[in-house]
């Protein structure tokens, strides 16, 4: 099937366009459909490097209770123009996979940007904020408690070997084959708790559509049919030799799961955390 992320960006574009003409003092056609459209937005991204632009004074008199004094500059939206039109020039040159990626980090690294600014008036991008939302949700619920077994495996082999290590690469190295088994042991139990909430669903859906009819509705078969498919699955998963692997291969991403980039990621984790890098390094100084 076709994939063209070029309609997600047009979007995209608008959205920021429409949002800063809000906010900054700047007359222009923001309609992508305008003839002098592609020339008004080559003019203001330029200007918007610049920061050449000052606020909207008819924002001063909005209600109190909403913010009316904008924090960010026109520069940082310029750099979103510039993202965008990156990924619209390499898009051929990308998987599906890695565009949708690219532009859910761009679409959230926007948002963010925008804190309390922002309101998308876009209705599919705002469906697609919160998509996006959920499903970074879900990934942290994993997160936590597998950051929380990185830290302890490295805190617990650093006390254990008496001393510190001169680097990064050389302490996640060190703790490679014990980490492993570790987050094996978690994604067993991971799974286990998957299948017994999908059996609880199927049970509860079973229930519902047998509620007031003899045969189930189009609907809640397929809700059967799927729920019935992703248990099998799961079962297949916790039965394999290597969970973890088949976590992977049937599409659930677990953070740090055992891959190739296993370690980049780690080390990139680590490196936010400055005390427990005191902790487990030795001091260059």
């Amino acid at each position: 099937m076709d994939f063209d992320i070029v309609p997600d960006l047009n979007d995209l574009e608008q959205e920021i366009l429409i949002t800063f003409k809000y906010w900054y003092d700047c007359d222009f056609e923001a309609d992508i459909t305008h003839p002098s459209y592609v020339a008004a937005r080559d003019n203001i991204i330029l200007r918007m490097q610049q920061n050449d632009f000052l606020k909207n004074p008819l924002r001063v008199t909005v209600i109190s209770q909403f913010p009316n004094d904008p924090s960010f500059k026109p520069s940082q939206i310029y750099d979103f123009f510039i993202k965008i039109d990156l990924l619209k020039s390499e898009k051929s040159s990308l998987s599906i996979r890695e565009c949708k990626k690219r532009f859910s980090e761009l679409l959230m690294a926007y948002v963010e940007v925008m804190g309390a600014y922002h309101c998308c008036r876009n209705a599919r991008l705002e469906r697609k904020v919160g998509a996006i939302r959920a499903v970074r949700a879900r990934y942290d619920k994993k997160l936590l408690p597998r950051r929380e077994i990185l830290y302890r495996v490295l805190r617990g082999q650093c006390a254990l070997n008496g001393h510190k290590w001169k680097s990064l690469n050389q302490a996640v190295a060190a703790i490679n084959p014990i980490l492993i088994k570790e987050y094996e042991k978690f994604d067993v139990d991971w799974v286990r708790a998957l299948i017994k909430e999908k059996e609880e669903d199927l049970i509860e859906v079973l229930s519902e559509g047998y509620k007031r009819r003899k045969v189930l509705s189009e609907k809640k078969a397929k809700q059967v049919k799927e729920l019935r498919e992703e248990i099998g699955n799961l079962r297949s998963i916790l039965n394999s030799e290597q969970p973890s692997v088949m976590l992977k291969k049937f599409g659930y991403n677990m953070p740090y799961n055992n891959t190739d980039y296993m370690d980049e990621t780690i080390i990139h984790e680590l490196r936010k955390n400055h005390d427990l890098l005191q902790e487990i390094l030795i001091s260059k100084k």
